[in-house]
């Protein structure tokens, strides 16, 4: 979540309601950002793929 203002518990209820990260844009670092983006798209791709599997280990006990 990239916001122009916010406070602590701002960001307790955005992560708990699924945030990934949560960057306040008056103390952004281009660092900061490229690694929150990074982690967003590496636990997106792990989320599909853990599901996919899931998926897959529940068509096998079906199936086999």
């Amino acid at each position: 979540m990239l916001t122009g203002t916010g406070s602590e518990m701002v960001a307790v209820d955005a992560m708990k309601a699924g945030a990934q990260d949560y960057q306040m844009k008056n103390r952004l670092q281009p660092e900061a950002l490229h690694r929150a983006l990074h982690a967003a798209v590496y636990k997106a791709t792990a989320d599909r793929l853990l599901a996919r599997q899931h998926v897959e280990l529940g068509r096998r006990k079906l199936f086999g």
